[in-house]
């Protein structure tokens, strides 16, 4: 295990460049489209999980599984679809070119992907093959720090501006019924409340935002911001309280599960926001996001990471990583 060689200073600029992102899921995490995993059967504690890191990503961010269980991982240059042929895991560029990009998103079987140009970008999801789906640029939304990204109801996207911006937002784009691939109408909805939001991800008809007060001192919540009937953002309620740099977050059932930027830790959070388990800090790098696995890749109810390490420093082996967390008991952690 590596120690963590970040400072709070660090963390910060690594959030200014993208250092979030959150896919969007939906009610609960359902691996291999099998039942939803029961949050009290994930192994979030060094006594009973293993790190095992699967293949590297520069600046790795941002990981989105579909409902078929295909793998997309977002990093400082491209987005991944991630393979594995036997025991070997592989990354897919889906980019003709290259880009920072952070939060991802899956609706109509399309995958959204914001990048730091203030471009959203999407690719049709129709062929199972990852040598065919490309990305492509489909609208400019004008953010210069487009983070966290979620699927919302009715034919919309929910976009971050944020953690270090002087124009900490949440942005909706409205999409077109009929052409997933096209924006028909961008706007403002959420710009009070949040002072340095980064994750995003939704609930039914609730949005859960990573927010960060770390210049006053105050720390990360989890804040929960309700769907009105008429579109709207209903008032925001904190629901977790984290006394760590937190970065993006996954819904597993009515429980969160969070990692620790600057102390390289995670958590699995109650309802409450108090803390069922914990990961150590220093397990992992400079970790951006975290998710429970899905078949047929994985195993269901294991945890992947990705470890984004040091700011622009997509090569070296401090942090750079797709990393796979799982219980120790298991002697073949990935399915053959």
């Amino acid at each position: 295990m590596r120690a963590l060689p970040l400072t709070l200073i660090a963390a910060l600029l690594a959030s200014l460049a993208g250092c979030d992102t959150s896919g969007s899921k939906a009610v609960t995490d359902t691996p291999g489209g099998d039942a939803a995993i029961d949050p009290a059967t994930l192994c979030v504690s060094n006594s009973c999980g293993t790190r095992l890191p699967l293949l590297d990503i520069g600046d790795a961010e941002n990981i989105q599984f579909s409902d078929s269980g295909r793998l997309f991982v977002s990093g400082g240059s491209n987005v991944y679809e991630i393979t594995r042929s036997g025991q070997t895991f592989e990354s897919h560029a889906l980019l003709d070119g290259s880009c920072n990009f952070t939060g991802l998103a899956i609706r109509a079987n399309t995958l959204y992907a914001n990048c730091f140009n203030g471009h959203l970008y999407a690719a049709p999801l129709g062929s199972s093959s990852a040598t065919q789906t490309k990305l492509v640029d489909i609208h400019s939304t004008g953010l210069a720090s487009a983070n966290g990204l979620s699927e919302g109801p009715d034919n919309t996207l929910y976009i971050v501006n944020g953690p270090l911006t002087d124009s900490a937002r949440v942005v909706k784009l409205t999409l077109d019924a009929a052409d997933p691939m096209k924006v028909t109408a961008q706007a403002d909805w959420l710009t009070s409340g949040v002072q340095m939001p980064n994750g995003i991800q939704r609930r039914g008809n609730t949005l859960y935002i990573m927010n960060s007060s770390a210049l006053a001192g105050e720390g990360t919540q989890i804040l929960a911001v309700p769907i009105a009937p008429d579109g709207n953002a209903g008032p925001v309620e904190v629901r977790a309280a984290l006394f760590a740099i937190g970065d993006d977050f996954a819904l597993v059932g009515d429980h969160f599960l969070s990692v620790e930027f600057v102390t390289g830790g995670a958590s699995l959070l109650k309802p409450d926001g108090t803390v069922a388990q914990s990961i150590t800090a220093g397990t992992f790098i400079g970790p951006s996001h975290i998710e429970v696995t899905r078949g047929p890749l994985f195993k269901p109810g294991q945890i992947l990471v990705t470890e984004k390490g040091i700011l622009s420093e997509p090569d070296s082996p401090i942090g750079n990583t797709l990393t796979l967390f799982h219980p120790s008991s298991d002697p073949k952690p990935i399915p053959p």
